[in-house]
């Protein structure tokens, strides 16, 4: 299983986390609110936008393969 995981590409998280002023945006959704917030303060660190889904039932369902939120990349732009 964790070879599987190490082979994924995921092309929009190896992009620069900064377009043009603007920061993507990472999707983050797990049963375990303190191993979610550690991958939250990883991703702002790397420079990410994050967004909590909330559980891995209904914030998993939309950004899994297939769901309405996987492979689409977005930006969230700073205050003007």
């Amino acid at each position: 299983m964790v070879k599987a995981l190490n082979n994924m590409i995921v092309p929009n998280l190896e992009a620069d986390p900064v377009v043009n002023g603007a920061r993507r945006v990472a999707f983050v959704s797990a049963d375990n609110d303190e191993a979610k917030k550690r991958v939250e303060i990883l991703l702002k660190q790397l420079g990410y936008s994050v967004i909590d889904l909330g559980n891995l039932r209904d914030g998993g369902l939309i950004q899994q393969a297939g769901g309405p939120l996987a492979g689409r990349d977005f930006l969230e732009r700073g205050e003007s």
